[in-house]
């Protein structure tokens, strides 16, 4: 429902499964190889996952929840019943926003850990990374709330959104990796010193 109770807990469940998620990518980006790999494969997770829990949602689902509790409903106390109708919020949020929202917080410190891998670029690649993932929130809400959302309707926006999400692996697989890349170029004066 268009309710601002659902929407503070999606609101809640999207930040906590994205801070939990960046723990988990600052974790995996200092155990693997290859984090421009890890980003994409997590990029895909997060596509694959909510259109899978999107197209498997049962509308009918907080219905049964009621039912199933209706008895514990109608003999709780006041604080049991706000427990259980906070609940049934909270469940049916988690069940179709949790897991994308976990991995999509994977995403950005796997793509930072690829951005550092190239010491003498560290400075503009980090930069230009915090400015796409900023610019992308921005425009993203905008674009979502007043544009494709009037427009497209909820589903087509979805599948908007998941298409940019498998574009953002574009770069990332285009970006050299650090074994790749090369030495640091040196200055003229430094190979000046080296030569003599």
């Amino acid at each position: 429902g268009s309710y601002r109770g659902v929407f503070s807990v999606l609101l809640g469940v999207m930040l906590v499964g994205l801070w939990l998620g960046a723990l988990g990518g600052g974790w995996l980006s200092r155990r693997i190889t290859r984090p421009d790999i890890g980003f994409v494969a997590v990029q895909t997770l997060v596509v694959v996952s909510a259109l899978a829990l999107l197209a498997t949602h049962d509308p009918h689902m907080t219905t049964r929840y009621l039912d199933s509790i209706i008895d514990s409903y109608r003999d709780g106390t006041p604080a049991i019943r706000a427990w259980l109708e906070h609940w049934g919020n909270v469940r049916q949020v988690l069940l179709v926003v949790g897991l994308p929202a976990l991995l999509m917080g994977f995403a950005f410190p796997l793509g930072n850990a690829h951005v550092q891998r190239v010491e003498a670029e560290v400075g503009e690649r980090a930069g230009m990374l915090y400015l796409a993932n900023t610019g992308g929130n921005v425009a993203g809400a905008l674009v979502a709330g007043f544009v494709a959302l009037p427009l497209l309707g909820s589903q087509n926006s979805m599948l908007l959104f998941m298409a940019a999400a498998l574009l953002a692996c574009v770069p990332m697989l285009a970006s050299r990796p650090a074994d790749e890349a090369g030495p640091a170029p040196r200055s003229e004066e430094h190979t000046s010193e080296l030569q003599s």
